[in-house]
Order: structure tokens, then sequence, then C-alpha cells
């Protein structure tokens, strides 16, 4: 896999059809499905034959965190975070789950990327520092 650092360029993504290449800001979220990961976009999805671990040493850190053993998602597309109900909403009605034991590690990135690119965000019902 080819990765450039600039948000706005291209990766390179073997998929079962041939290469995709694919802006990392249009990147929503990756779902570990077995020893593949499916890639979500905003518009299509399609599926590679990397680990999710592969997948995730690869992408800018600073846009994106392993929300979950199965999941990376994108702040760039972050919409609301429910703490009691462990889920992530992203654009397009997109759902991912937040591991119990990253929630803390989850709110502390998401508040250094958002005060870093000055981002508005949308909050659920709760208390972000109520919860542990």
């Amino acid at each position: 896999m080819l990765v450039l650092d600039d948000f706005n360029q291209l990766i390179l993504i073997p998929s079962f059809k041939g290469i995709k290449g694919v802006a990392v800001k249009k990147i929503m979220y990756c779902e570990a499905y077995g020893n593949y990961t499916k890639i979500f976009l905003p518009d299509s999805s399609f599926t590679t034959n990397l680990s999710l671990k592969h997948v995730e040493q690869v992408l800018p850190s600073k846009y994106f965190f392993r929300c979950h053993k199965s999941f990376i998602m994108n702040f760039m597309h972050f919409s609301e975070l429910y703490i009691s109900e462990d889920i992530i909403h992203l654009d397009s009605k997109a759902i991912v789950k937040l591991s119990k034991h990253k929630k803390r590690d989850f709110v502390s990135q998401l508040n250094a990327f958002v005060t870093e690119n000055n981002a508005k965000m949308t909050v659920g019902n709760e208390n972000l520092t109520t919860h542990h």
C-alpha cells in the first residue's frame, strides 16, 4: 500500500478487482471481516485482503482512531458520540462501535483533533467528562 503524507492525497489499496486509489479524507471507517477489511466511503465500499491491523498502520493517526477491535474511524466524519451506548455516529448515518476500554483515549484524541482543526462537533446527550 502506497501512502502519501497529506490528508488530501491518495492511498493505493489492493482490492479483489485490482488496486484502488482512495483519497484519505473520503475514508469514513474501516471494518474487520476476518483477515480482510471492508473500507467504507460516503457513497460506496470495497474489500481488501489487508488485515485491519495493516490498514491501521498506514492510515494517518491524526485523522483515524482504532475505536474497537473491529473498527477504525475517521475523525473528519465524526458526527455524534453516545457514551452509554458505546457507539459513534458518523456521516451518512453510519454507526461504529466504541470499546469500553478505549473511551478515554477516544475522547482525548477527539478533543485534540477538534482543537487542532477548529472543527465544530455535536456530542450526544451526555457529559463527556463524567464517564470514564
